[in-house]
C-alpha cells in the first residue's frame, strides 16, 4: 500500500495493439512497491500503421506497355501462374491472420492493385490500323 503522504504516486500505461478493440479504455493491472499503478490500454489505436504502396506513374505505364506490346498477350510458362496464385494466397492468409486486415484490404498491396484496376479502365491498348 502506498504512503500518500512520504512518496508521490504514477501511474504507467502499457498501449497494446487489440485490432478488434476500438479505442478501448484502460484496464488496472497492478500497484508497485514505490505507489505506481500500472494499466493495460488495448485499442486499434495502438496497432502499427500499414505503408502505403501505391504504384507510379510509371510503374502503371510500364505494365500497360508490356502488356499491350503484343496483343496476344500469352504466358508462356506456367510457372509464373504458380508463383503468382502463391503470392496471392500467402500474402491473403498473411494480412488476414497476422495484419488483421479484412475485405479487399487482405488482398497483398490492395493500393497497387487497385490504381493498376483505374489506370487500366482508362486506357485503351492501341490496335493496329485496319483492324
Amino acid at each position: 500500500m502506498c504512503d500518500s503522504n512520504q512518496k508521490n504516486r504514477s501511474i504507467v500505461i502499457t498501449f497494446a495493439c487489440d485490432i478488434h478493440g476500438g479505442l478501448g479504455k484502460p484496464i488496472f493491472s497492478s500497484e508497485g512497491d514505490d505507489c505506481d499503478y500500472h494499466f493495460v490500454w488495448k485499442s486499434s489505436a495502438a496497432c502499427p500503421q500499414s505503408q502505403s504502396s501505391s504504384a507510379s506513374g510509371f510503374e502503371i505505364f510500364l505494365i500497360v506497355y508490356v502488356i499491350c506490346r503484343d496483343s496476344r498477350f500469352e504466358i508462356r510458362s506456367p510457372s509464373i501462374l504458380v508463383l503468382f496464385a502463391l503470392y496471392v494466397i500467402l500474402g491473403v492468409m498473411y494480412n488476414r491472420f497476422i495484419a488483421g486486415k479484412q475485405g479487399l484490404q487482405q488482398i497483398p498491396n490492395y493500393e497497387f492493385w487497385a490504381g493498376l484496376a483505374s489506370a487500366l479502365k482508362v486506357f485503351r491498348c492501341p490496335t493496329p490500323e485496319g483492324h
